[in-house]
């Protein structure tokens, strides 16, 4: 199965980049995990030593937070 992610400009990295170093550290951290190693939210929960629902959640809240900031 192949991913298809949207190519992004040098300008809409910067943007992205931007915000996610000001998402709260736990946010930046689970964010920054599941996307960049591609880690699951139970992966995620337990590198940070956190419930799987509260991984999930923190994801969730980046997410939801740099889609409105950049309306992905």
């Amino acid at each position: 199965m192949t991913d298809h992610l949207p190519i992004l400009s040098d300008d809409h990295l910067k943007q992205l980049q931007a915000q996610v170093d000001v998402l709260p550290a736990l946010e930046r951290q689970a964010f920054l995990l599941a996307a960049s190693q591609r880690l699951t939210s139970e992966q995620v929960a337990e590198r940070m030593q956190v419930s799987k629902r509260q991984a999930g959640k923190l994801i969730a809240r980046a997410l939801a937070t740099l889609d409105a900031r950049l309306n992905l």
